[in-house]
């Protein structure tokens, strides 16, 4: 994640007032992007991480192999 101005190969992606810009090869790369604003006890900033990696559909981490 960086700061940076928009390029011919970004997509703008603007949500509640803030933009995103993607990189078309990233996005085309890995499918797309979850991006999370955490306010937590280890502090505040935000989370990206790839659409569909590391979840699942169980309910609890105990019942998970």
């Amino acid at each position: 994640m960086a700061l940076d101005e928009s390029n011919d190969d970004d997509t703008v992606i603007e949500v509640e007032g803030l933009k995103f810009l993607v990189e078309n090869d990233l996005a085309s790369n890995y499918g797309g992007f979850n991006i999370e604003y955490v306010d937590d006890y280890r502090g505040k900033g935000f989370l990206i991480s790839l659409l569909g990696v590391g979840q699942s559909d169980c309910s609890s981490c105990s019942s998970c192999g």
